[in-house]
């Protein structure tokens, strides 16, 4: 099984992709570690962010994508770019799972992953997504 950890850092999704199972997987080293919207105004960003996310997911065979659940509410809760984003990553023809950071914090907890060498230290929220997706 092939998936692809996102988390959505500002106007920026940040993708890690992982093939294999629980115990036994590998990081898939990609050309592409984040697909940004640069004017949230501006249709055509929108419909060309959209538009390289389905390409991404075609040309890695993605089977699942998870997403880093973002707050509604309260201190920590994600913008209306965020959520914006990640309806339209909800729109592509794949499975999306929304997870939250407990369940990702409880799986990185209790299985204590090693993060892989050549990853940037700004993918590890989207490693460990696609590590928490794995283990589900």
């Amino acid at each position: 099984m092939r998936v692809c950890g996102i988390e959505i850092k500002g106007s920026d999704s940040v993708l890690v992709v992982l093939e294999g199972e629980a115990k036994d997987f590998q990081t898939i080293d990609c050309d592409i570690r984040k697909i940004s919207i640069e004017n949230t105004e501006n249709s055509y960003d929108i419909k060309n962010f959209h538009k390289n996310f389905k390409k991404f997911v075609i040309d890695e065979n993605i089977d699942i994508v998870g997403v880093k659940k973002r707050n509604t509410k309260g201190r920590f809760a994600g913008g209306a770019l965020s959520f914006k984003m990640e309806a339209l990553i909800q729109l592509l023809d794949v499975k999306i799972v929304l997870l939250p950071s407990a369940t990702i914090a409880k799986s990185i907890k209790k299985k204590n992953p090693d993060y892989p060498e050549d990853l940037k230290k700004y993918q590890h929220g989207a490693f460990e997504t696609g590590f928490a997706l794995l283990q589900t």
